[in-house]
């Protein structure tokens, strides 16, 4: 008996004489099924029918062949054809993945579980690992798709049952002791052969997301291939597989049905006094067209009527490469409703803070002002902190004094180069750390010192400064930048009140060289100020502004005479050298170098780095998984003065913008 069931919401079932029925079943697409009944039964049951809700079944000799949701009807004479989608359609309709779904090597199990978990209406069936270890990553893909995503990559085979069951299994169907054949008498005349060509592949790549030297790819080689013999190549190509092992697992499940059976053949064929399953293996022996080989059942259409039971089948020994042997036809458009599959992208970048001087209390800072929050795999985060020698842009030379004495007895003098005027008394930094807006007005940039004023003697006070547009304003054409150094005491400029002038303005940094103030500076402070010459119509000009100072100890000379008697007649003559351009890394016969660095990231500390006290060097250490969404700021603090540059490396595989 041949009935076709409706179970109602509301606990009601109604069910239907059958006339005829047939279910369709694939490996790759989704089972459906089709009932023919009376019209007359069906118009007492169709304005009752929940379409969306409602389960519908289809029974043969009182088992349930097939279970699914109303599709579609049509009517033809006194008949309807009721068509049937499998509980698939409730994977395909549940809400899709977040837009970052993200596995990490995890079993395929664990990721087809959570799929069928997130459908109210399904549950899990038989569920078997095929693969212990696979990434995956989808955004806004239905359910259905992260299933049969798992097919792809790993061959295994999904079944969704009757009783809204899931089944994912490393094979469906079993081999089976049965020839099939005009010898046998269980195959009709409708026997074609639709793919007969020899395929010697030894060499699958796999090729993923991204195109040119960026995309993912992954290769498989058969087992039987030596060095030295000519290969041949295919290739299988999925755009949104961005996980390097989920591509190798696909190039590895293509490769395995070409090792050992170049020949591909499918065959189609209607069978009698068998019943078979999805999946099966049978022997097919059909002489005339030179076959005897056992093939798997991939498609397999089972019809019931008044007669009984037929089954039309293809047969194939290929199951995971098919698609390549079928052009480039879209397979599984029912399934693809939700899915917004991504390629991604790589994103290379590298930020560094410049060289600056840093010591204990003063680290040196790197901030990373927009950390991406699509990060699909951060396959590359460093840091490389290089250390050098702390150092001056200008040059103390030494001067000379002569000095004539004439007494009339001998007298001792001395007299020496001051140690005071080649130390550095005070350093820091200048620059207040937010853009700053600049138009044609003078604007302060920094305070020296950082706050207060000196509280030592100095012979001058030299400023260093690193200027970086930040925007661009339209129209502005060529314009010019300017710094000067106020005393806040005594009101002067230097080098004087038209400040320098840089006259193109860029979106690089913009160095300056040292504003110099050569006066006692004890109880003074200074400004830095910067203008440009914008006016309204063009708008303003955001800097940042990196800046930073350092003063000389006192210049002096003493004299030291010695006389019990008569006066002194004393001339004395001096001459000067000036401030030259120059390095210089040696304070009083001594170099420092940066040792014993702390690293944090966000005020966590990461790592210590010993670095080297007598030399300049360069280290790096992993940043993978340390950095936050957003902002992010990294600080090297070392125990001894120097001078550090950081700068971060970063290769990541991003998803991009989903909205």
């Amino acid at each position: 008996m041949l009935t076709l069931r409706i179970e109602h919401t509301d606990g009601t079932v109604s069910e239907l004489d059958a006339i005829r029925a047939s279910r369709t079943e694939d490996l790759d697409e989704q089972a459906r099924a089709e009932a023919t009944v009376y019209r007359s039964d069906w118009s007492n049951v169709e304005d009752d029918l929940d379409e969306r809700n409602d389960k519908l079944f289809v029974a043969a000799g009182g088992t349930d062949v097939f279970g699914g949701r109303f599709e579609d009807s049509q009517s033809e004479g006194g008949t309807v054809s009721v068509q049937l989608s499998s509980p698939e359609t409730d994977a395909s309709d549940a809400e899709p993945t977040p837009a970052n779904l993200t596995y990490q090597n995890v079993a395929d199990s664990t990721i087809v579980t959570d799929a069928i978990t997130a459908v109210d209406t399904l549950s899990a069936g038989t569920i078997e690992t095929v693969a212990s270890a696979i990434s995956y990553s989808a955004s806004h893909a239905s359910r259905s798709k992260q299933i049969r995503d798992q097919r792809k990559a790993t061959g295994a085979e999904i079944r969704y049952n009757a009783d809204w069951t899931v089944d994912y299994l490393d094979r469906r169907g079993s081999d089976r002791n049965i020839t099939l054949g005009p010898a046998e008498g269980n195959i009709g005349d409708g026997f074609s052969k639709t793919l007969d060509i020899r395929e010697e592949v030894t060499h699958v790549r796999a090729l993923g997301a991204q195109d040119g030297p960026d995309q993912r790819t992954a290769e498989a080689v058969v087992s039987g291939y030596s060095a030295g013999e000519r290969p041949v190549w295919r290739r299988v190509e999925d755009k949104e597989i961005i996980d390097q092992d989920r591509l190798e697992e696909l190039a590895q499940t293509q490769v395995q049905e070409y090792d050992g059976e170049p020949r591909a053949i499918e065959v189609q064929a209607t069978v009698f006094g068998v019943d078979l399953a999805l999946g099966d293996r049978v022997d097919v022996d059909y002489p005339e067209e030179n076959i005897s080989r056992s093939l798997r059942v991939v498609t397999l259409t089972t019809r019931w009527d008044g007669q009984g039971k037929t089954q039309q089948v293809t047969l194939s020994n290929r199951f995971r490469t098919r698609s390549s042997n079928q052009g480039d036809a879209k397979r599984n458009t029912d399934l693809q409703k939700f899915n917004r599959g991504y390629q991604g992208f790589v994103d290379r970048s590298q930020a560094t803070s410049g060289w600056n001087p840093a010591e204990s209390g003063t680290p040196q800072t790197l901030e990373i002002p927009n950390w991406p929050d699509d990060i699909v795999k951060e396959q590359t985060v460093e840091l490389t902190v290089q250390g050098r020698a702390w150092r001056s842009p200008v040059e103390s030379v030494g001067h000379e004094h002569k000095f004539s004495w004439r007494h009339s007895h001998g007298v001792d003098t001395t007299s020496s180069n001051n140690s005071d005027y080649q130390t550095v008394v005070a350093t820091g930094r200048a620059g207040y750390s937010s853009p700053q807006t600049l138009d044609d007005s003078w604007s302060t940039i920094g305070s020296v010192p950082t706050s207060g004023s000196f509280s030592v003697d100095t012979s001058e006070v030299a400023v260093v400064a690193a200027l970086t547009p930040t925007n661009s304003p339209g129209g502005m054409g060529v314009r010019s930048l300017s710094v000067r150094l106020k005393n806040d005491s005594s009101g002067d400029y230097y080098p004087d009140s038209d400040g320098i002038r840089v006259r193109e303005i860029t979106e690089s940094p913009i160095p300056f060289p040292a504003l110099e103030a050569p006066e006692n500076a004890n109880g003074d402070s200074y400004s830095l100020e910067a203008t440009t010459d914008f006016t309204s119509e063009y708008g303003s000009l955001d800097i940042a502004v990196a800046a930073g100072y350092w003063a000389d100890g006192q210049h002096v000379h003493g004299v030291d005479s010695t006389t019990t008697e008569g006066g002194v007649n004393q001339d004395t003559t001096s001459s000067e050298a000036a401030f030259q351009p120059g390095v210089t890394t040696t304070f009083n016969g001594s170099e420092y170098y940066p040792s014993d660095i702390t690293i944090t990231v966000n005020g966590t500390q990461i790592a210590t780095i010993s670095g080297d006290n007598t030399t300049s060097w360069e280290e790096t250490i992993n940043l993978t998984g340390e950095l936050q969404a957003g902002s992010n700021t990294i600080t090297a603090e070392p125990a001894d003065r120097g001078e550090l540059n950081l700068v971060l490396s970063s290769e990541l595989f991003r998803r991009g913008r989903t909205n």
